[in-house]
């Protein structure tokens, strides 16, 4: 019995050990599955004074991102296929290429949840308008 006592507490140590130590994936190979977007946020900034944020929330389906491997991926509106691209990542930034030309992304992953951000602006008038864009995503495959 004082064996199986003694043996206990080392096992379940062991256990804590190994499960907490596992290894993040690289966001190269993180990135590969299929992303159903679930909100996206964005600030707009007049003369570097924060407005308004607005977060919207998405149905299930509407719109989805797939990344597979060798830099292809597809997009999905309402559970259909819209548009397929490339993609590349450097650091932590992501360049997708569409048809219709490239955009930069910022991303981070944790565990099945990624984001996307990135920015814009206009000028109109003496006015110069800034935008922050956000948008969450979970794994689905």
């Amino acid at each position: 019995m004082k064996k199986y006592l003694i043996l206990f507490p080392v096992i379940m140590l062991s256990t804590i050990l190994f499960t907490s130590c596992k290894k993040e994936l690289p966001l190269a190979e993180a990135i590969i599955g299929k992303w159903e977007v679930t909100s996206y946020k964005y600030i707009i900034y007049q003369n570097s004074v924060r407005k308004s944020e607005v977060t919207i929330y998405m149905d299930a389906g509407e719109i989805a991102i797939q990344f597979a491997e060798e830099g292809v991926g597809i997009m999905y509106e309402n559970n259909e296929m819209a548009g397929n691209f490339t993609w590349t990542l450097s650091g932590s930034n992501l360049t997708l290429n569409f048809a219709n030309g490239a955009v930069i992304w910022g991303i981070t992953i944790d565990k099945d949840i990624l984001v996307w951000s990135y920015t814009d602006s206009e000028i109109e008038g003496d006015v110069n308008n800034e935008y922050e864009f956000f948008y969450t995503a979970e794994r689905t495959g």
